[in-house]
């Protein structure tokens, strides 16, 4: 049963990327992409990011550019498509089963958060301990931007508002080990080392 779908506003697309040949027949590879110019466009973006796994090896700043590109790992299932119940070839794949939990591997997707007209970054330094992000806020009046993680944050003094988001349905960045226990909870890992080059 597919999640809530995630609002589609002006902003939101998806694009074709290519065609290419799997398993005897066509199908259509694509990026969905959201855009915030305003600090209410932030919201659906926070969401896209949302308990997305990341390293912080892969955060790139550009300082010259004044772009930053924060690489992530989200779960397949928060792609449009898979919200809107269209069939995917993505699927968690069930390893272990045991009288108390259930273990299977399910695929995150690639994500870029793309922050422009960056002049200054500044990252606690707890930020990739836990490689988890939660969200993204805007402080007009200071003109900073606030991208949270679960142990610190990463501050990027801004010009002006320019935040996309991408996830890209025909890249599997990491796959995630995923133990459901019998009496309830979840417990995540990235498989770091079986990610995609």
């Amino acid at each position: 049963m597919p999640g809530p779908a995630l609002p589609l506003g002006p902003e939101r697309r998806s694009q074709p990327r290519n065609q290419r040949q799997a398993g005897g027949g066509p199908y259509d590879l694509f990026v969905s992409v959201w855009q915030a110019k305003s600090a209410g466009d932030l919201d659906e973006i926070s969401g896209v990011i949302h308990d997305a796994w990341f390293a912080i090896d892969d955060v790139a700043y550009d300082q010259a550019a004044g772009s930053l590109c924060i690489a992530f790992a989200q779960d397949w299932k928060q792609l449009p498509e898979a919200q809107a119940g269209e069939e995917m070839r993505l699927a968690a794949q069930v390893v272990r089963r045991t009288w108390r939990y259930t273990e299977e591997h399910v695929p995150f997707v690639r994500g870029d958060l793309r922050i422009e007209h960056v002049v200054a970054l500044r990252t606690d330094e707890a930020m990739g301990d836990a490689g988890m992000l939660v969200g993204v806020s805007y402080d007009q009046a200071a003109q900073r931007l606030i991208v949270e993680g679960v142990s610190g944050s990463l501050r990027a003094s801004i010009e002006r508002l320019g935040v996309t988001a991408e996830l890209h349905a025909d890249q599997v960045a990491v796959y995630v080990r995923r133990r459901r226990g019998l009496l309830g909870g979840i417990r995540e890992t990235p498989l770091w080392a079986t990610r995609a080059a």
